[in-house]
């Protein structure tokens, strides 16, 4: 029997080794059979659900009055009508799906700062109350996503949420758009192979170093001071305004490089062929293009005062609006999916441009709301033109695709998902349709993943209880119907059971949480108001006035919760809202709201609106309060005008 001979590798037979050629690879770049893998973006194209219609200064001023008439002191002319504005609450992964439908190459700028301080707490100091003290808000799991590296295993996993919605996002940019992403010295090496991939090496445009100052206590290496911006073009013909960046030279320079002592001639380069004198000195005046390092810009801690608005990782306005200032044309679409506290909405809104946002984080939805409200105002004030803008959420819709994403299948998965999240233990044998399980000496009901949780529901829970005599029971539900909480004493009256409502947090749909860390479910807190009537102009005019409020407190630090238990509740509000004509089958309308800011913290409780009805019918009035969570809640009042 012949030995195999073995292989001699060299100049005429290499080995295969030293035919590879180098290549970055991410978690997810391939799939298990080898193929590089593309999101199908069919499969995660969802429903946007409109909750919030935002017009604020139209409907502060704006008074309708008998016969279906309006008297209003609007002016028409300061509104764009080409569009409303979008804010986005839900997985950007999802989002960007399903905006492709309408915005396929619509969008001329992307800029980004996903979370890259991996390692960091989301532990905020909240302001509380009109004079401003502060109390520690503990970190939520989904500020751990946004804030901390827990997307899976550590910086591979990181990646490959990335790029998959870099190739999401590059495919509703214009034939001229620009990517801009925001990153530093941990993450900036891979993202730049990654975006080379997806938009091609040669359409890479700068690195930007943003420079900044600021104490330091590190004496082991040069301290770090500096983020890094990677900007992308979609094809060579991109916008780039470069007039619109530029620095005027200093004194000093412009004296010695432009002119010749005791002489008129231009000199040192600046004179070209073909140019006369005035035509380069017109060019000069210009000043100098911006080059890829910022030394102009304050860092975060260095925002001004006006800005602040106390988010972990907000950018200055200056920074963004020299980006959309280049990259982007009066009347553009501007997108960030990892929107934040909303500069680059906010900027984009400044300059006339058109803009969508999304997050994630309930938080960094409400300070982006109240932030655009602000810039409504603002624009409105100074006689500039602004757009309406809408807050849409994926609703029942994402529940039901992560429920399918994950392998799960019908109710009794999500039952047994969310008592796991929740710490409870399933009950083997289910003593009723409406106790699911047990956690210590109470029972816990997990309601539908596709509805909301109704007062005829609550009864049926309270009845099951009492029947086997449990004193207590969770109420689990994503949702919950309007003025449920009012429904909870008469039931603890009428079956000596104590319901308690909390919501299901929208954190356990993340990929690779840990349900032994498990998110905050919150009481769903109690608000109460009721109506106040007035003349005005002749006609019975409208108010409302909070009366009590009791606030959910699971995200104040332990070490403070007694202090806060202590506190006007009504301390804990941080804007509030009034839709006097609502209906349950279209969104919210802002007709009214009050809010805090960092420099003015005083919160009125009484409306100001002075609505008046165009008929006798009967009409419904939601009122929306959200707390210094970003927390919200809502409840009704009937009235017959």
């Amino acid at each position: 029997m012949t030995q195999e001979k073995k292989p001699s590798w060299g100049p005429d037979n290499p080995h295969p080794l030293s035919q590879k050629k180098a290549e970055f690879v991410w978690e997810g770049k391939y799939d298990v059979y080898g193929k590089r893998y593309q999101p199908n973006r069919a499969k995660l194209v969802l429903p946007l659900q409109k909750v919030e219609s935002i017009d604020e200064p139209r409907q502060r001023l704006e008074t309708p009055i008998q016969r279906g008439e309006t008297a209003s002191m609007f002016d028409e002319s300061l509104t764009y009508d080409d569009f409303r504005n979008l804010l986005v609450w839900g997985d950007n992964k999802i989002a960007l799906a399903t905006l492709y439908e309408k915005f396929a190459r619509k969008v001329d700028l992307i800029y980004i700062d996903p979370p890259f301080d991996v390692g960091s707490d989301f532990c905020a100091k909240l302001a509380v109350g009109d004079e401003g003290e502060q109390l520690e808000k503990q970190q939520s799991l989904m500020e751990t996503v946004a804030y901390r590296d827990t997307w899976g295993e550590g910086t591979d996993s990181y990646l490959g949420m990335l790029a998959e919605r870099f190739v999401l996002a590059r495919d509703l940019l214009t034939e001229r758009g620009s990517f801009y992403l925001h990153c530093d010295q941990r993450v900036v090496g891979y993202i730049r192979l990654i975006l080379d991939e997806i938009f091609g090496k040669d359409n890479f445009r700068n690195e930007i170093i943003w420079c900044y100052t600021g104490p330091s206590n590190t004496k082991e290496y040069f301290p770090r001071k500096h983020d890094s911006i990677l900007a992308y073009a979609k094809t060579k013909d991109v916008i780039f305004n470069s007039d619109s960046v530029r620095l005027p030279y200093s004194e000093s320079f412009a004296k010695r490089r432009l002119y010749t002592e005791g002489t008129s001639g231009i000199t040192g380069g600046y004179a070209e062929k073909g140019r006369t004198d005035e035509e380069v000195k017109k060019e000069f005046s210009k000043g100098k293009l911006v080059e890829d390092f910022w030394t102009d810009i304050p860092a975060g801690g260095q925002i001004s005062q006006k800005e602040r608005l106390g988010y972990p990782t907000q950018k200055p306005e200056k920074l963004l609006e020299r980006i959309i200032k280049a990259s982007s044309n009066e009347g553009s679409l501007v997108l960030d999916f990892f929107c934040g506290s909303g500069t680059t909405l906010a900027v984009a809104e400044k300059l006339g441009r058109r803009w969508i946002g999304c997050d994630l984080g309930r938080y960094a939805i409400h300070q982006t709301r109240k932030r655009l409200i602000g810039v409504q105002r603002e624009l409105y004030e100074k006689k500039a033109r602004y757009r309406p803008f809408d807050v849409y959420n994926l609703g029942r819709y994402e529940r039901q695709w992560w429920l399918q994403a994950r392998g799960h299948h019908g109710e009794a998965d999500h039952r047994r998902v969310v008592l796991e999240f929740f710490q409870a233990v399933p009950y083997s044998e289910p003593p009723s349709l409406y106790l699911h399980g047990h956690k210590d000496e109470s029972a816990v009901y997990v309601h539908s993943v596709a509805s909301s949780l109704d007062n005829d529901t609550l009864d049926k829970i309270a009845e099951a209880a009492e029947a086997l005599k449990i004193r207590q029971v969770y109420c689990l539900a994503w949702e919950f119907t309007m003025n449920i909480k009012q429904r909870i004493e008469s039931l603890r009256a009428k079956h000596n059971v104590s319901l308690r409502l909390k919501y299901i947090p929208r954190e356990i749909m993340e990929k690779n949480y840990d349900s032994k860390n498990p998110p905050v479910f919150f009481d769903v807190a109690y608000i109460e108001a009721k109506t106040l009537t007035t003349k005005h102009e002749g006609k019975k005019a409208w108010n409302v006035q909070l009366t009590d409020f009791i606030p959910s407190l699971e995200e104040i630090s332990p070490k403070e919760l007694e202090q806060a238990g202590q506190r006007n509740p009504f301390d804990f509000i941080d804007f509030w809202a009034v839709d006097f004509d609502w209906q349950e089958t279209r969104p919210f309308n802002h007709h009214w709201q009050a809010y805090r800011t960092t420099k003015d913290r005083k919160l009125t409780l009484t409306s100001t609106r002075d609505y008046i009805y165009s008929d006798t019918n009967p009409h419904t009035i939601c009122i929306k309060v959200i707390d210094i969570f970003g927390c919200d809640t809502s409840t009704t009042l009937n009235i017959k005008p």
